[in-house]
């Protein structure tokens, strides 16, 4: 028969099994919960940015030149005033110099978004199509570049527009609305900070994100980088746009047809222009 010592020393080694029982499923637990989050979060941002792609190609498409003087192909500019004030959510009426701000929502006509840790989406948009580029027909090349991880290999060479989600600041990252600072991103104005690109977007490999025309980089997630970017390139919208403008034209050639004369067996279509007449719009 056991000893009571050696009874007790039993019933030790088996709480303490125990315990390391309860320890280990609390960490596999937390660990789940964790992983969950992550996942939850990441869900939330992706959704975020692809609602904002979403409703960008649909604006560039649906711009009209015959209803209401713009161009389709076109997109908006970023909004460039703080979250709060006056006109924040609306283009810009110009973005030459300045063309990274925050999503112009309130132009786009869907509810503002954000990203998982709360902060408002980002946006970049290349010179070629902004409201004031002179052309942009199907030969029109972008001029944002998107580089891979490594900051060498390029991802994407002709980007029209760079959406991004900031996440939460980095230890280096002042998101204040009362004090200044000198934005370099932005040309070196200086900007209130929770304007200032370079208090939300990162740097890695030698490439940044609050750069005001690129390049930028679709970096792995690290201590010192937490952006998650979408482009958005011609092959998005150019496509749509040539089966919208042939439905035009086809519309065009109908209701021409229809009112070349009152008498049906007398109607006729346009004949051709000779292609020694015909202006090619240059490419940009």
């Amino acid at each position: 028969m056991k000893s009571r010592q050696q009874r007790e020393g039993g019933w030790i080694v088996l709480l303490a099994v125990l315990a390391m029982l309860a320890i280990t499923i609390a960490f596999l637990g937390a660990a789940a919960n964790n992983s969950s989050a992550k996942l939850e979060r990441r869900d939330i941002t992706t959704t975020a940015l692809a609602q904002a792609k979403t409703a960008l190609l649909a604006y560039s498409i649906s711009r009209d030149d015959i209803y209401n003087g713009t161009r389709p192909g076109e997109f908006p500019c970023p909004t460039l005033v703080a979250p709060g004030t006056s006109g924040y959510g609306t283009a810009a009426t110009g973005c030459v110099t300045r063309r990274i701000g925050r999503l112009p929502w309130q132009t786009l006509g869907i509810p503002e978004l954000f990203d998982a840790s709360g902060e408002p989406l980002w946006y970049a948009l290349s010179s070629k199509f902004n409201p004031s580029t002179t052309t942009i027909n199907i030969n029109t090349r972008a001029d944002i570049v998107l580089y891979a991880t490594d900051g060498i290999t390029v991802q994407q060479p002709e980007v029209v527009a760079m959406i991004f989600a900031a996440g939460a600041p980095l230890d280096y990252q002042n998101r204040s609305s009362v004090s200044t600072a000198s934005c370099a991103a932005a040309s070196a104005t200086t900007l209130v900070r929770n304007v200032c690109a370079d208090n939300y977007l990162d740097s890695s490999a030698g490439r940044n994100n609050a750069s005001n025309a690129g390049p930028y980089i679709a970096a792995m997630a690290a201590p010192t980088f937490n952006d998650a970017v979408v482009s958005i390139t011609t092959s998005d919208f150019m496509p749509e746009i040539e089966r919208r403008i042939g439905i035009n034209l086809v519309q065009t050639l109908k209701a021409y047809y229809i009112n070349s004369n009152s008498d049906p067996m007398k109607r006729y279509y346009p004949n051709p222009v000779f292609f020694s007449d015909v202006i090619l719009a240059p490419s940009a």
